[in-house]
């Protein structure tokens, strides 16, 4: 009883924070975006993240699909994340960017037991651009959590957070709005280098011959709208952005047992296009990105398992391609196996076999 009036103070008490940080922005400065203040609070852990106006060496994760393995039993995030909460405090990062689906249900347990395992050990700011997990019950998360469109600037850097699961995988009405304003907010002010557009979605690889393989090889491609807007409506806005910012769409919706943990793509328009999720599995991996006072980007793979990994650009389009080129030929052998019928001659043979042992052993225990 005591725990539950001790969380409900908490989630009560962080509506109030939030509710006021709200009205005093409109108040002081008749605008939504947040890129203004000289600090901001993590409305996943509570941290407060200091933001510099000027430009210097810093550097920050980024993880996705935090709770691991799909169908697991565990009402806790991934336990290869859990092992690593240790290097991450270490690092001297400046914070940490969940890119959705923090925890497997979106009950208020598994919520707790988030909090309780991950994001209060977790000792910097950690933001979270939400998944359909975490939002299955989105009142329920914005009780916890708050709003779930955020944006903010660290030195030469716009990081934007957007929410792809609103509206089906696209974006659009308020949030293209938002969107808009907060790119062309970028345009104009010529000391921000680098903008990073965070998503849990990779709305970007949908209807792209390019990047099928990517989006058929999702963690899933549950609430994907097959025909988004974001070539037709968002594209265009982060194409003009481009021009004069580098641009980093940064997504987290893959990294399961039948996916992939990372992927790296570069396109003729300059925009780099980077996922990495986690799945409970050997290869687990996140990213811990440096940004240098100049504002040059550089990504690492960091192992959460020990296993070697690459550079971060070796898992490309080209690596996709041959990885499940070669798992469906794979595959495809075991099915042919399983169509051969000299296959099925083996395994009823066997059976009568082992059928003939078992009666002769009966018998001779009479």
């Amino acid at each position: 009883m005591h725990m539950e009036g001790y969380i409900m103070n908490k989630k009560i008490t962080k509506n109030i924070i939030f509710t006021t940080m709200y009205i005093t922005l409109i108040l002081l400065t008749n605008i939504i975006p947040v890129y203004g203040f000289e600090t901001i609070i993590s409305p996943i852990n509570d941290k407060v993240l200091v933001l510099p106006e000027t430009s210097q060496k810093f550097s920050f994760f980024a993880v996705g699909h935090t709770y691991g393995a799909p169908g697991s039993a565990s009402v806790f995030p991934s336990s290869t994340l859990l092992a690593n909460i240790e290097m991450i405090n270490n690092n001297n990062a400046k914070f940490i960017i969940s890119m959705g689906d923090n925890f497997q249900k979106g009950e208020e347990k598994y919520i707790e037991n988030f909090i309780m395992s991950t994001s209060s050990k977790i000792e910097i700011p950690m933001f979270n651009a939400v998944g359909n997990h975490d939002v299955i019950d989105r009142e329920l998360y914005e009780s916890y959590f708050g709003q779930t469109n955020l944006d903010f600037r660290y030195g030469s850097n716009l990081f934007i957070i957007l929410d792809t699961e609103k509206d089906n995988g696209e974006i659009i009405g308020e949030q293209l709005n938002y969107l808009n304003n907060t790119l062309n907010y970028a345009i104009k002010t010529k000391n921000i280098n680098n903008v990073f557009i965070i998503s849990h979605k990779l709305i970007w690889c949908v209807n792209d011959e390019e990047l099928e393989v990517v989006y058929q090889n999702l963690n899933s491609n549950f609430g994907y709208a097959e025909n988004n807007n974001f070539k037709d409506a968002v594209l265009p806005e982060i194409i003009r952005a481009s021009k004069t910012k580098n641009i980093y769409m940064l997504s987290g919706d893959i990294g399961v047992e039948w996916s992939l943990p990372l992927f790296y793509h570069e396109d003729t328009n300059d925009i780099t296009y980077v996922a990495t999720g986690l799945g409970d599995t050997g290869k687990d991996a996140i990213l811990h990105i440096t940004v240098s006072k100049e504002g040059l980007v550089a990504f690492k793979t960091v192992s959460l398992t020990g296993e070697e990994s690459e550079d971060l650009k070796h898992y490309d389009i080209d690596y996709w391609n041959n990885y499940f080129e070669n798992k469906n030929k794979i595959t495809d052998k075991i099915m042919n196996v399983f169509k051969n019928r000299y296959f099925h001659f083996g395994v009823l043979f066997n059976l009568m076999l082992v059928g003939f042992f078992v009666v002769a052993y009966f018998l001779l225990k009479r």
